[in-house]
């Protein structure tokens, strides 16, 4: 059996947006969610590893904000 490690912490980015950041030794990565019909601008820096948006590639950044689709979910690295 595994246990998760590290620290999670919740993140104030605007209206309908539900962000995370978790931090595990060395690794850092932050999960935002727009939970709104409109596109939301969030102020995050980092590497996209996984966005729910076709168009979004992998490995593109983020800097230093980016406008989310309506219902996008994104995972961001910091390592």
């Amino acid at each position: 059996t595994g246990g998760a490690t590290g620290d999670c912490a919740a993140l104030e980015l605007g209206p309908d947006i539900y962000a995370f950041e978790r931090r595990s030794g060395n690794a850092r990565f932050t999960v935002v969610l727009n939970f709104a019909g409109e596109s939301r601008t969030v102020s995050r820096t980092g590497r996209v590893v996984l966005s729910s948006a076709v168009a979004r590639e992998p490995g593109s950044s983020l800097m230093p904000s980016a406008e989310l689709l309506p219902y996008e979910g994104v995972i961001l690295s910091h390592s």
